[in-house]
């Protein structure tokens, strides 16, 4: 119960998406936010932010490209965000359903993912974790371009650790 904010250096975006008959991959460095729990996992709030200026793809040439206006355009839209509306238990784990916004672009989304619990850090911090991956459209978000040359489908996983927000905290973690 209570408010937990992202562990920034252990958390994590990747995407992968068919470069003609390959597979291209990428993540972005820098993903913040934040989980307000409540009595139950169903009245729980959460509040992911992503930096498009972190994107790595593991050549200089492609993240730039990737930050321009034939994609992401970050100079425009410096973040991806997702803003949970509700959740709700599954067989496999729980499904959060929310609006994510991509380049101004907002579509109602459910994403499964997978609560690995809570343990105590040797540091004595308390940690939870969760983890799950979705496939969108990058068209649906304004991102068309390379029409043949890249896949609609992007496959996005994600793997997240949270901390219990510090009173008086600049929203960072305590972990190491």
């Amino acid at each position: 119960k209570g408010n937990w904010i992202f562990d920034e250096a252990h958390s994590y975006v990747d995407f992968s998406i068919r470069h003609l008959l390959a597979t291209s991959k990428g993540s972005f460095q820098k993903v913040s936010g934040n989980v307000s729990f409540n009595d139950t996992i169903e009245k729980s709030k959460l509040n992911l932010t992503v930096d498009v200026n972190s994107v790595y793809t593991g050549t200089k040439k492609r993240d730039k490209h990737l930050k321009s206006d034939e994609f992401f355009d970050a100079a425009k839209y410096p973040t991806i965000k997702f803003v949970s509306t509700s959740f709700s238990k599954i067989e496999n784990g729980y499904l959060v359903n929310g609006n994510l916004t991509i380049k101004g672009i907002t579509k109602a989304i459910a994403v499964p993912f997978k609560y690995f619990g809570k343990e105590d850090s040797p540091w004595g911090v308390p940690s939870a974790a969760f983890a799950g991956e979705i496939t969108i459209n990058r068209n649906d978000y304004g991102l068309t371009y390379g029409k043949g040359l890249l896949g609609d489908d992007v496959k996005i996983e994600f793997s997240i650790e949270l901390n219990p927000k510090p009173k008086n905290a600049d929203n960072k973690a305590t972990g190491i």
